[in-house]
């Protein structure tokens, strides 16, 4: 009879452990999702998982950023971005990790092409084929008038909290980016894609 009210405490303890994961994510990953729609490349990087900035500076991170949302010849829009699943958390490797899928609408505006141009066309065409490989068949479509490609995008994100990063901090999780190989282990990258 003993052995209840000590399994109410453990239960209570772990699911306050868990709760408490939840609430300090949920505000940081709603402030890192508002940021990235509005292209705020600086706070951006405030959310970035740090370790990053140990294989790229952050300043050529903000500055590969910047010429690949605004290049002069192609400006990126993001929009609809919406959280989809927040996978269980996941400790190992002193840390602490919650995959999440999103998915968002990406907008590639080309600003110096004539809307008429045949030239325009075609390459917009072999781009929205590229895309497709990429995203899948029928996420990448070519507006015309507007002279843009609008591309569905789903993906996952991983939520960290480790010794580079005390706060939940955030990259693309794929696990098939070179990167990913760089930053995570092996054996965290299977359980991730397993999930």
């Amino acid at each position: 009879m003993r052995r209840l009210p000590l399994l109410f405490l453990f239960c209570l303890f772990f699911c306050t452990g868990y709760a408490q994961a939840d609430t300090a994510l949920q505000p940081r990953l709603d402030s890192f999702f508002k940021l990235t729609t509005l292209l705020d490349i600086e706070r951006i990087l405030d959310f970035t998982y740090p370790k990053l900035f140990t294989i790229v500076s952050r300043e050529q991170m903000a500055e590969l950023m910047k010429e690949t949302y605004d290049n002069g010849e192609i400006k990126i829009e993001l929009d609809s971005l919406k959280r989809g699943k927040i996978y269980p958390l996941l400790t190992m490797e002193d840390g602490s990790f919650v995959k999440v899928d999103y998915s968002m609408i990406m907008r590639m505006h080309f600003t110096d092409m004539d809307d008429d141009s045949t030239d325009f066309h075609e390459k917009a065409g072999f781009i929205v084929g590229i895309l497709e490989s990429k995203y899948g068949t029928g996420n990448a479509r070519l507006d015309p008038l507007e002279n843009r490609i609008d591309i569905r995008v789903h993906t996952a994100l991983l939520a960290v909290r480790d010794s580079y990063s005390p706060q939940w901090t955030f990259l693309n999780f794929d696990k098939n980016e070179p990167m990913t190989s760089l930053l995570l282990s092996q054996e965290l990258i299977d359980k991730l894609s397993s999930q």
